[in-house]
């Protein structure tokens, strides 16, 4: 725990640090009240971080909730790949999702409410990849998307 402290603190120098840091130190301080998962829950966690698309959904997801289709055009996948890698990172409690009409929303999860597993797991991911060539490519992406509305990236997702 305490190399992930140090790690957290090395990224609060980052120019990205008034927004990155926030969810590391949140994930850091749930470690502090443990919740022990079982070896089935460790396995899907792994099985989850074990893909680079699943891993830049997490960091797209650090800073907002996305819908289904904003993913879609972040990751420039098909939606049917991004369905399925939602529902791993989903079954390993990695990200909720809510429903609000015909919309799909994602976010990570409270750092409260998760077990030690994931609250480790994310904070891992977020400390260490935070400032990777692609979630950069991510982050200037996401910034541009997140200007057209849901519906509107749906519309043409649908007409491709």
């Amino acid at each position: 725990v305490s190399s992930l402290r140090e790690l957290t603190n090395e990224s609060t120098r980052s120019n990205d640090s008034q927004i990155a840091i926030f969810p590391v130190l949140s994930y850091i301080s749930a470690i502090d009240e443990p919740r022990r998962g079982t070896m089935r829950e460790l396995l899907d966690i792994t099985k989850a971080l074990a893909d680079g698309s699943r891993l830049r959904i997490l960091l797209m997801l650090r800073r907002q909730e996305l819908c289904v289709c904003q993913i879609v055009e972040g990751l420039q996948l098909a939606n049917s790949t991004v369905s399925k890698h939602l529902s791993i990172l989903h079954s390993a409690r990695l990200i909720e999702n809510r429903k609000e009409g015909r919309w799909v929303w994602y976010r990570l999860p409270d750092p409260k409410q998760v077990n030690l597993e994931v609250a480790q797991a994310i904070g891992y991911v977020v400390a260490h990849l935070s400032e990777d060539e692609q979630i950069a490519r991510d982050r200037s992406s996401l910034a541009s998307i997140l200007l057209i509305s849901p519906e509107g990236l749906c519309r043409k997702q649908h007409t491709r």
